[in-house]
């Protein structure tokens, strides 16, 4: 359930905010600070789900890839220590008419 402030004749704020999965691994992020950066690369929701439900099981959880929504191509595991992964392919733009 969303509880909404209400301010000024209207719904302004979202009181709080409580995701069933984690947003930030479907959104992904990036951020930089003082001494140290960060990147979260986005994942499939349905990767996500079922590993919410393994870990709700008991179970450990499968290792995820990136994924991208309309990527054509592949990601696989790098090779070299410093990057976990490679993208090869396109991504196509979807069209709002």
């Amino acid at each position: 359930m969303v509880n909404l402030v209400y301010l000024n004749s209207s719904y302004v704020l979202v009181l709080r905010y409580c995701p069933i999965i984690p947003t930030v691994l479907v959104n992904g992020a990036e951020g930089i600070g003082t001494g140290w950066s960060t990147k979260v690369p986005n994942f499939n929701p349905r990767e996500i789900v079922e590993n919410m439900r393994r870990l709700i099981r008991g179970e450990e959880p499968k290792e995820m890839v990136p994924w991208y929504k309309n990527f054509r191509g592949t990601i696989t595991r790098s090779r070299r220590p410093a990057v976990r992964v490679q993208r090869r392919g396109r991504r196509d733009q979807q069209r709002h008419d």
